[in-house]
Order: structure tokens, then C-alpha cells, then sequence
């Protein structure tokens, strides 16, 4: 069982929605990797040209003094689990756990057993309560991760560099966390690297010379 802000949990999915495939047979990719690393959460998505991951960590905002205002200990001692959730639980959740103003940072209690991953708020004056469990869906995920740290490691300096530009402005719906955009460049046919803020980072495939595809 892990504790959660409920702003931090609708906007890792966010982060990570816009991502997904938008041809809507793709029923395995128009998926979301929910992970748990036994310290940080993380959302992940990628339509095979464009991938992100979005990350929170209990020492995140809210800082120490709201958390013990809310007399809860965010994170948890849970071993490392991932879910992979339809984009239709996606949008479920993110109207069901809706952050309310100026109360975004009542805890989301998360517990993954079985496959199934458990989502619960205390009912609370003004604050409504749920108890939702999603099914994880049998579809295997790559660890983005790893495609990260192996752009990252092929920095190579590029006279110019093409990209589908619709496809590029989706990383200006990410949340800024901290410090602006950096962009790392790995060569003219490898993924380029997005870091946005402190907790998200993407990437994106170029495209021939002017071509768009």
C-alpha cells in the first residue's frame, strides 16, 4: 500500500495520456504503465514515435509541513509491482480521483495484489470518498526507462534535425516541475531526449528530411 496526493496521481496519467496511440484499434497500445520502484511512482506511455514518463516521489511537493497537516506519511514500504491500465480505466480514474481545489493534496491510498490495483479516498468534509479496483492488463510493457539512458549515453552533435511537429507538441502539455525544457540530441535518426522540469522526461523519434513520417 502506497499514500499518494490526489493531484500527484491524476497528473501522472495525464502526463503520460497524451502518449498514447490515437488509432483507436489499438486496443494494446492506448495502454498506461503504472509503476511502483519501491521509492518513486511513475506513468508511462508510447506510441513507438513519441514516449514519456512521468515520475513522483514522497519528498515531492506538498512539503513536510502540509504532509503533517494532513497526518498521513506519504509513499510506503511496498516491494516494486507495475500495472498496465486501458486508457478507458485511465479516463475512469482521472474523473473519479479529480483533485479539488485547494484540497489537492488529500491522500490516494494505492494497493496492487493480484493483478489488481486498488484506489481509495477517505471521505472527508468536502472531499467525496471512492473504493475502485482495475483490473491490469495482460499486455507486456518495455521499460522506457531504458530507452532514456541509452539516447542519453549517444549525445552526438547535429547540424539540424527534423520532427513531426503536431507530434512534438504534445510534450508542451507535460507538467513543469521545477527547472524549463532540455533537449538532448542522440544523432539525425535516433531518439531525441525531453527532460521537463525535475519529473518527466520523453522522447521523440525524427523523421525523414521534411517529411513528416
Amino acid at each position: 500500500m502506497i499514500t499518494v496526493p490526489t493531484a500527484d496521481l491524476p497528473g501522472l496519467l495525464s502526463d503520460a495520456a497524451h502518449f498514447i496511440p490515437t488509432d483507436k484499434d489499438d486496443d494494446e497500445g492506448r495502454s498506461i504503465h503504472l509503476q511502483w520502484d519501491g521509492s518513486m511512482l511513475h506513468a508511462s506511455a508510447t506510441d513507438t514515435i513519441r514516449s514519456a514518463i512521468s515520475s513522483w516521489h514522497p519528498a515531492d511537493d506538498p512539503d513536510t509541513d502540509v504532509q503533517d497537516a494532513l497526518g498521513v506519511e506519504l509513499g510506503g514500504a511496498d516491494d516494486p509491482w507495475h500495472v498496465v491500465l486501458g486508457i478507458d480505466d485511465v479516463a475512469h480514474l482521472l474523473t473519479t480521483a479529480k483533485p479539488i481545489k485547494n484540497l489537492e493534496y488529500v491522500p490516494l491510498i494505492l494497493d496492487y495484489a493480484g493483478g489488481v490495483l486498488s484506489v481509495k479516498r477517505a471521505k472527508q468534509a468536502r472531499v467525496p470518498g471512492f473504493s475502485i479496483a482495475y483490473d491490469g492488463r495482460p499486455y507486456p510493457f518495455a521499460d522506457l526507462r531504458l530507452t532514456m539512458v541509452d539516447a542519453l549515453g549517444r549525445v552526438e552533435a547535429v547540424k539540424e534535425i527534423w520532427f513531426n511537429g503536431p507530434l512534438m507538441a504534445s510534450f508542451a502539455k507535460a507538467r513543469q516541475r521545477g527547472h524549463a525544457a532540455k533537449w538532448t540530441f542522440a544523432g539525425p535518426d535516433r531518439p531525441a531526449v525531453v527532460e521537463i522540469g525535475e519529473r518527466f522526461v520523453g522522447a521523440i523519434l525524427p523523421v525523414r528530411n521534411g517529411s513528416g513520417e
